[in-house]
Formats: C-alpha cells, structure tokens, sequence
C-alpha cells in the first residue's frame, strides 16, 4: 500500500507540474520567470500530489468513515488546499478571487456530494459483479 501511494504521489506531482507548465506557457507566454517561481510550481504540485493521490485514495478507498465524514473532510481539504495553492502561485489572483470564496465552498460541497455517489454507485456496481461472477463460479 505504501508504495502505491508513492507511486500516485509521484504520478500526480508529476503531472500538475506539466499541467501548471502548460497554464503558465499559454497566460504568460514569452515573459521571462525568476527561478525561484517554479520552486512555488514544486510546492504546488506536492500539494496536489499529496491531496489527489494519497489523501483521496486512502479515504474513498480504504477509509471507512461514514459518508458525511468523508464528505465533508475532502471537501474542507480539498478547498483549503486549493486557497493554499492559488496563493503560492499568485498573491493577485487569491485578491481576486477570496471575495468569492463562499461560492468556491458550495461548489466544492456540491461537486464531492454529486461526485462520492457516483463513485458508490459504480463501486457497489463492481463489488455486485465480482460476487455474482464468484457465486455463478462455484
């Protein structure tokens, strides 16, 4: 289990890395960066690595909490750490947008309520399935 956590962690840092390059490529475009501004790329995607790929993966799959708990603990994480990583990225954009950040917290709530029952659906699905296909086996 350890190393699949180190697996996703380096997986998904790896990849919002890409991901904010690209963003970064595409809004700045020929402007020239300090050095020091990717070190706040790396803290970012550590953030979302850690978030994404050990913190999601541990609750919705090996956590056993109810689902309110678990509603509600991502959620909170999930927006924290979003507020967290806009404010690493850029102190402007955070002046922007923390007026809104009500909106971002509904949103947020919103989305994993929707989102966690999908995810039981398919996961009550997939367990029904191995359990007939064992029944119909023996």
């Amino acid at each position: 289990m350890i190393r699949e956590f180190k697996n996703r962690f380096i997986q998904g840092s790896f990849l919002t890395i890409i991901w904010l390059m690209i963003l970064i490529s595409l809004t700045f475009g020929t402007q020239k960066i300090e050095l020091n501004y990717f070190w706040r790329i790396i803290r970012i995607a550590m953030m979302t690595g850690g978030l994404f790929s050990v913190m999601y993966t541990y609750i919705w799959n090996y956590g056993t909490w109810t689902a309110l708990v678990n509603i509600t603990v991502t959620s909170l994480v999930n927006f924290f750490a979003g507020i967290l990583a806009i404010y690493t990225f850029s102190r402007d954009l955070f002046g922007i947008i923390m007026p809104y950040w009500w909106m971002i917290l509904t949103l947020t709530v919103v989305l994993h309520i929707v989102i966690f029952y999908f995810w039981s659906r398919y996961q009550n699905g997939k367990l029904a399935s191995e359990l007939n296909s064992k029944k119909v086996s023996q």
